[in-house]
């Protein structure tokens, strides 16, 4: 049974990005991203090098599930669901506004089924291509429950003075892979943990084996 990286088969690792030496792949250990904690976008930290536990349980399915979703280069992810949507944008409004402004944009009401309306809603999606879109009802909505959330003693206690989607990177003492996690909170758990070295330190934020 396949069971660990040094297992995989050579045609599942044929990929540019990777180097088969080993038994492990460059793209977990390069050292361009050091053992460290970062405030980098949640985009960068997903293209970035390290194994997450998401990737690490793909692989438990099996090597080729693992293989067939970090890297395939024809790999096409799903697409997001409006519920997703809406579950992403709730939570950069409360926790990273700044991102949410960077992120999405609130659509005005207007018939987009007339001419003056068609191109309006052409010349919004020109000028925010990388946004998402909400509309009005949806952020109503954010704000309500923004506005339940501020009410919530315990919850406002949970992330009082956190460290908000910092990216934590890490040498796992026994394979020298790279790890990394990214918590939607951080109360000061893995700041007081010595920065160097980080092998023997980092077990406490080690995934749990399998």
């Amino acid at each position: 049974m396949l069971n660990t990286l040094s297992q995989i088969p050579d045609i599942a690792l044929n990929k540019p990005i990777v180097s088969h030496h080993a038994g492990t792949s460059q793209s977990m250990i390069r050292r361009d991203m050091e053992p460290e904690i970062y405030a980098i976008s949640n985009e960068v930290y997903h293209q970035g090098p390290g194994i997450s536990r998401s990737a690490l349980m793909e692989f438990r399915r099996s090597p080729y599930h693992y293989w067939y979703k970090y890297l395939n280069p024809y790999y096409v992810p799903d697409a997001e669901t409006p519920a997703q949507l809406f579950g992403r944008a709730l939570h950069e409004f409360i926790l990273e506004p700044k991102e949410f402004e960077k992120h999405y944009f609130i659509l005005p009401k207007f018939d987009k089924r007339t001419k003056a309306g068609a191109e309006r809603w052409s010349q919004i999606q020109i000028e925010h291509t990388n946004k998402s879109f909400l509309t009005e009802t949806q952020y109503q909505e954010l704000q309500q429950m923004a506005e339940s959330f501020q009410k919530n003693k315990v919850a406002l206690k949970l992330i009082a003075d956190a460290q908000i989607e910092q990216s934590i990177y890490w040498i796992d003492p026994d394979t020298d892979i790279l790890c990394k996690c990214r918590p939607k909170s951080d109360t000061g758990t893995f700041s007081a943990v010595p920065r160097k070295p980080w092998r023997s330190s980092m077990v406490s934020c080690s995934f749990k084996r399998f």
